[in-house]
């Protein structure tokens, strides 16, 4: 299906809304002989206008408390190079 070609100054917009919804504003703008586009662009500019509230995150957990390191504690040993073992290698290594 080919796209239709927008207006100079016009952004097409695809979204998916409730059947009955669309039905209903449909014949909304009808009953008043209004396009849909006169009314949807007043409700996406009205409600811009007076946008609602943001909706509130949910707080965030507490981090874990944090056990400072002893000073008892031995310290971490470097680890020695390691060398190869002799002999044949292993198949599939």
């Amino acid at each position: 299906m080919a796209q239709r070609k927008s207006t100079k100054g016009t952004k097409q917009l695809g979204a998916e809304v409730s059947s009955e919804l669309v039905d209903e504003f449909k014949r909304f703008c009808a009953a008043r002989g209004e396009t849909v586009r006169h009314h949807l662009e007043l409700a996406m500019r009205r409600h811009l206008a007076n946008p609602p509230p943001a909706p509130e995150l949910p707080p965030l957990p507490p981090f874990p408390p944090v056990t400072p390191p002893t000073a008892a504690a031995e310290p971490v040993k470097p680890v020695k190079d390691v060398k190869p073992a002799k002999g044949k290698p292993r198949k599939g290594k």
